[in-house]
């Protein structure tokens, strides 16, 4: 028998690490077994015990090939001196989103780390990676806001370890909740993000705040074709410009005159889309706030 080179063995591990990473996407972590995986792989389950102690340390080796997104950029950045922080860190979490946007293997990765586990015994160095990870970044966001206001010789308007926890709780939650809600309520495939539809995203200052960027990119991922947001589908209004009112009715409150604008709205789109799934789409929203809404507004009844 030949003996086993050391390429061998590395496409071995690579093998094993590839297929606990679709096992883990479609069962979960807990359902699926170290011998699941060795048959997976085509090997046997001595073999996963050579490369790796355990299913937690398959998983970490798993996470640590393809590199967490929040993790990279903010070690890659590394807060040189004499450079402006606020800009480094601006960057530091542009290249983790645009990671997670461009590369289906971090997606896949952070979907399971996310959204396929749970933390039970046998995954206890898992959790205690996770935190760890969670804790540098932390401590990374408290050194950069530091800084950045000494350069600015400003005084903090609340305490550094406060605003450094909420920035990482904010972006911790924002992956995790683009990753999965566009595509689970369309119905579609997690599309990728090209890179001038990123550029123009990470250009606009978002006066309407994180409930905008949940609409902007909620009717983004309805108006994409072929799996991938363009800049054209980036809807972006130009705040600051009154929009015409032609000749819209401004009697009663305001809930009268928005009622009255978004049943003519409702009325002249129906013609063109003739349905509650055509028209959310059109609108960039779920087909089931329309169907209300055309029920509320008796829209489209005459045609039902």
């Amino acid at each position: 028998m030949a003996r086993r080179t050391k390429a061998d063995a590395q496409a071995t591990r690579s093998s094993l690490l590839d297929a606990a990473e679709q096992l883990f996407q479609a069962r979960g972590v807990s359902r699926t077994s170290l011998n699941d995986i060795a048959l997976a792989a085509g090997t046997t389950r001595g073999a996963i015990y050579w490369h790796f102690k355990d299913k937690a340390d398959l998983f970490n080796a798993m996470m640590e090939r393809v590199t967490l997104p929040l993790e990279e950029p903010m070690a890659r950045a590394g807060l040189a001196h004499g450079s402006n922080t606020l800009a480094q860190l601006r960057a530091a979490l542009l290249d983790a989103l645009h990671l997670i946007a461009n590369d289906e293997q971090t997606r896949r990765v952070l979907q399971i780390a996310t959204h396929k586990m749970e933390f039970t015994d046998e995954l206890g160095d898992v959790q205690t990676r996770r935190l760890r990870t969670h804790n540098d970044c932390v401590a990374y966001n408290r050194a950069a806001l530091e800084r950045a206001f000494n350069e600015q010789q400003k005084a903090p308007p609340i305490a550094l370890d406060t605003a450094a926890l909420g920035l990482q709780i904010m972006v911790e939650g924002l992956v995790q909740h683009f990753l999965d809600q566009a595509s689970r309520q369309i119905g579609c495939p997690l599309p990728r993000l090209a890179p001038a539809a990123m550029d123009r995203l990470s250009h606009y200052h978002w006066p309407g705040n994180v409930r905008q960027l949940e609409n902007v990119l909620f009717q983004a991922v309805s108006l994409c074709d072929g799996g991938m947001v363009k800049a054209e589908h980036i809807r972006l209004p130009d705040y600051g410009v009154r929009q015409p009112l032609g000749e819209f009715s401004m009697e009663g409150g305001l809930e009268q005159i928005v009622g009255r604008f978004e049943k003519a709205v409702l009325e002249q789109l129906y013609s063109e889309h003739p349905s509650s799934r055509l028209l959310g789409k059109r609108l960039g929203v779920s087909h089931t706030t329309i169907a209300n809404k055309l029920r509320d507004y008796q829209v489209g009844k005459d045609n039902a």
